[in-house]
């Protein structure tokens, strides 16, 4: 908690020397484009984990398929966004078109996490036949 007059202002300088610095290395990019290919990004960072941690558990039990059903919804509704705003003949520069790789990467990755959850289902009542 910023306690001091001093602590907030440094605080306030900080950060909007940080959005000043981002606008400026940003010349010529759309802002909102920015914001999405990094929000997609981050989103792609936690699916190597799900699909490792899917890989060795040999289990679905903790996983979701609906969770990930909903996941790729999202995506093919981004993917169909960014598709609209190309035939609307939107400016694209080179983060819209990173966004939209990313969307395509972080499908995949649903995917692949979505057929290791069937595989661990089925792994799973096989053991459950076994015993």
């Amino acid at each position: 908690m910023l306690r001091s007059k001093f602590e907030r202002k440094t605080f306030k300088l900080l950060i909007g020397g940080i959005l000043q610095a981002m606008l400026a290395v940003c010349r010529g990019i759309t802002m909102i484009n920015l914001l999405e290919a990094i929000m997609i990004f981050c989103w792609g960072l936690s699916w190597p984990i799900s699909i490792h941690k899917s890989y060795i558990s040999r289990t679905a039990k903790g996983k979701s398929i609906v969770f990930e059903v909903f996941i790729l919804i999202g995506y093919i509704c981004g993917i169909i966004r960014k598709s609209l705003q190309v035939s609307q003949g939107i400016a694209l520069d080179w983060i819209f078109i990173l966004g939209f790789v990313f969307y395509f990467i972080n499908m995949t990755a649903v995917i692949i996490d979505m057929c290791l959850w069937v595989r661990n289902h089925h792994l799973d009542i096989m053991r459950q036949k076994d015993m």
